[in-house]
């Protein structure tokens, strides 16, 4: 096999080893310098770099590289960059920061002079690549109408790029492995186009017939032939499977979410120096803004806010019974402008935002809406079958996993995510609050997005949909056990997605209800990693805002867990002796989280207790307790070292006191009985000299021993 025959092999598996080698035999560059592009990403001074920094940061680094070439030495060099960007968008879902590569290699192209029909091709390529992972994007947000949208761009991208080429069909060079890479792309999005187009028309017009149609085309091998040995034939296949399911499923009955609740949980806590109730009188809270830094872009934004205390319903004590002096569980609420999402498919979505601060530490931020909204009722109405299509994105919409949509804060525009909206909310309130980092480095706020987020739904009514689109209104949670739906309702979410809708592939899951003898009959409540549904169709709206509520606090608790865990690190890097007045107040607080007069009732106490060990919370108590014990013994070992060094220097002192007083002694004893004599003299010397070697030798021993 020839050269290039392997580095299209190569390509096909996002490999470059062999194309590394030529490109430096070529041009003479040491690609180690390049390499760090595409190396782990580093915050810098601990902030990321913007998107134009981020560019700039490319440019830099390609800019002598390509200063010094000549043409087919830039082309090898800008194919380069190229491939490795394909291999680095298989390993993160970081497009921002593959665009920065991509728009860095276009401007120091600009500054290279006049471009041939291949470096001309490998801008377009960026340019379409740029459209795939819009693509991606969409399919994070399972929007069919978007992803048909980016992926006809691409196609059409492709199209452009095949056509520059044509008149070069050198297969043993760039313009062949470009040609190749582009029959490969458009075969594959041309695919995803095409099932984008089927999963709307089946869901919002019940087209099933057209579906069918796709799914036998792309079984048919000649369709997808040019991708047959590339790795995107391995990602068609989860597309296909899931448009199958969903024709598989068509007659089926379906789950229709006819009026629910949704509620983003982000916890975060600060370092326990900071009393939760003094906090809240921060002046900072109770002014008319709050200024908020997106980090992506630097810039600074002023919200309107207002603090008013937390509405709760009286399930709560105001104080424990067991330990009158702590806190009951109740706080303030910072409320921030109503944000107002439109989706890629351009449905506007309103929700509720507030930051909630507890008397107990666990403090988060709170985004909510109600759901159905305006247009997705009309439509999950007209096709029935949308309603868990519009839940699903509904339900990813709060992870970090999300595709990037519009979002409106109050004229703040910048926002793509919920997680990002949080994020900097979050980070600028706590530097704000807490000043500056802790001396340690560690931040102020303990907040780990990825990990701690949580969804909550509480249903309140939803119907089953058959196959004639007959809706029948549910009064009990396990009448849906068995529709189409119902692995949704239950199930985590997933972080990126495989296809859009994908939630039709999940596995059934046979939930434990945690309800079960403490509510209802019909009502059910489920947890799992990051979600909690209650679905209570018979139950009025004040006792499910009670489920609300103990479902936001046990989702809160994360982050408080892990700051009181942070706090026992740093004591164990400083070896204070402050450690027993740290675990003395972490064991009281715990304490406080555990007793039996939280709550009115022993039954919702046990609600509570369900639910905190659904959320492997006790796990990460015993991480706590662990590191509580681990850093108390260090500490305890520490104090006993300095102790001991301690009384080492005291016995030297006390040695040399004795010393002193016996010169002082033999001194006194010579003037009084006028000793002279010779022998007198050594006498006293010899006797210092055995009080000084014995204090020496005590010294010395406990040196060792230590």
């Amino acid at each position: 096999m020839s050269t290039w025959g392997r580095i299209r092999d190569e390509l096909f598996d996002r490999q470059f080893a062999t194309l590394r080698r030529v490109v430096g035999r070529e041009t003479g560059v040491a690609l180690d310098d390049l390499d760090e592009l595409f190396g782990l990403e580093q915050p810098v001074d601990g902030s990321w770099p913007t998107a134009d920094e981020a560019r700039e940061r490319a440019a830099s680094v390609l800019r002598e590289p390509f200063r010094a070439a000549d043409a087919p030495q830039r082309e090898l060099l800008a194919l380069y960059v190229y491939i490795r960007c394909l291999a680095l968008w298989e390993k993160t879902s970081d497009h921002d920061r593959i665009r920065a590569i991509g728009n860095g290699l276009s401007d120091v192209l600009g500054e290279s002079g006049p471009t041939d029909a291949v470096l001309g091709a490998l801008v377009d390529e960026f340019a379409w690549l740029d459209k795939a992972m819009n693509v991606e994007n969409a399919m994070n947000c399972s929007c069919p109408v978007d992803m048909s949208k980016k992926a006809g761009a691409v196609v059409s991208g492709t199209d452009t790029v095949l056509h520059d080429l044509d008149a070069m069909r050198d297969g043993n060079g760039p313009a062949g492995l470009l040609r190749a890479d582009a029959e490969v792309h458009r075969t594959y999005f041309l695919a995803v186009k095409e099932i984008a187009d089927a999963v709307y028309g089946f869901l919002i017009e019940d087209k099933r017939k057209a579906a069918a149609r796709v799914v036998e085309r792309l079984k048919n091998g000649s369709a997808v032939e040019a991708i047959e040995r590339d790795r995107y034939a391995s990602e068609l296949r989860p597309h296909r499977e899931t448009l199958q399911r969903l024709i598989d499923l068509a007659d089926e009955k379906w789950l229709r979410i006819d009026d629910a609740e949704i509620v983003y949980i982000y916890p975060f806590a600060f370092a326990d120096s900071v009393d939760p109730i003094e906090l809240m009188e921060n002046a900072l809270l109770r002014g008319e803004t709050l200024k908020v830094r997106v980090q992506a872009s630097g810039n600074e934004h002023e919200l309107p806010v207002n603090l008013e205390p937390t509405e709760l319903t009286d399930l709560w004590m105001p104080r424990p019974l067991d330990q009158p002096d702590q806190p009951g569980y109740g706080g303030m609420s910072l409320h921030l402008p109503d944000v107002r999402v439109t989706s890629t498919a351009g449905i506007d979505i309103d929700f509720d935002a507030e930051v909630r601060f507890s008397n107990l530490g666990n403090h988060y931020l709170r985004v909510s809406e109600r759901f159905p909204q305006e247009m997705e009722a009309e439509l999950a109405t007209a096709g029935p079958r949308a309603s868990m299509h519009f839940l699903n994105q509904a339900l990813r919409r709060g992870s970090s996993a999300m595709g990037k949509e519009s979002f409106v804060c109050r004229g703040c525009r910048e926002w793509t995510t919920f997680a990002q909206l949080a994020d900097d909310v979050l980070t600028s309130l706590g530097g704000q609050l807490t000043e500056a980092s802790a001396d340690d480095g560690t931040r102020p706020l303990t907040w780990e997005p990825d990990a701690t987020y949580h969804v909550i739904v509480v249903v309140h009514r939803f119907s089953l949909v058959d196959r004639h689109a007959k809706a029948v209104e549910l009064a009990s949670a396990h009448d849906a056990a068995g529709a189409v739906g119902a692995s949704l309702l239950f199930h985590s979410i997933r972080q990126l997605a495989t296809s859009l809708d994908e939630w039709v592939r999940y596995e059934a899951p046979a939930p434990e209800n945690l309800l079960e003898g403490l509510g209802y009959a019909g009502e059910l409540a489920v947890r799992t990693a990051n979600t909690t549904v209650v679905v209570a169709p018979a139950s009025p709206a004040w006792a499910t805002d009670a489920y609300l509520e103990q479902a936001e606090f046990v989702a809160s608790m994360p982050a408080l867990l892990r700051s009181w865990e942070r706090q026992a690190i740093a004591q164990e890097r400083t070896r204070e002796p402050t450690m027993r007045d740290l675990e003395i107040a972490v064991r009281k607080k715990l304490a406080v989280l555990h007793s039996p007069s939280l709550c009115r009732t022993a039954t919702q106490r046990e609600f509570i207790d369900r639910l905190w060990r659904a959320a492997r919370l006790p796990e990460l108590e015993r991480d706590l307790e662990q590191w509580m014990t681990f850093v108390s013994a260090v500490v305890a070992a520490a104090q006993e070292e300095r102790q001991a060094r301690l009384e080492i220097w005291v016995q030297a002192l006390l040695g040399v006191i004795s010393v002193g007083s016996l010169t002082a002694l033999f001194d006194w004893l010579n003037n009084k009985f006028d000793v002279s004599r010779p022998i007198w003299s050594w006498l006293e010397f010899g006797i210092l000299v055995a009080v000084s070697a014995i204090v020496l030798v005590v010294i010395l021993r406990k040196l060792r021993s230590n």
